[in-house]
């Protein structure tokens, strides 16, 4: 009895550590398609993130003081 459940349990692990090693290879093939065929684009620079992430912060804290 002792013996049938190690195996089940070693199996189920198994199983388990094999979807874990195909889920990732999967997420990296995709993440690499992603990449190849849609780049990110290089054409922001960072002054214009920076007025992006400015103006954010902005609207956060006008959020937050109206809040209270």
């Amino acid at each position: 009895m002792f013996l049938r459940g190690l195996e089940l349990t070693l199996a189920g692990m198994t199983v388990v550590f094999v979807f874990l090693i195909i889920m990732v290879t999967a997420i990296q093939l995709m993440s690499y398609i992603a990449n190849k065929y849609f780049p990110e684009k290089s054409g922001e620079t960072e002054e214009g993130l920076a007025a992006e992430d400015n103006t954010l912060i902005a609207a956060i804290a006008v959020a937050v003081k109206n809040r209270r």
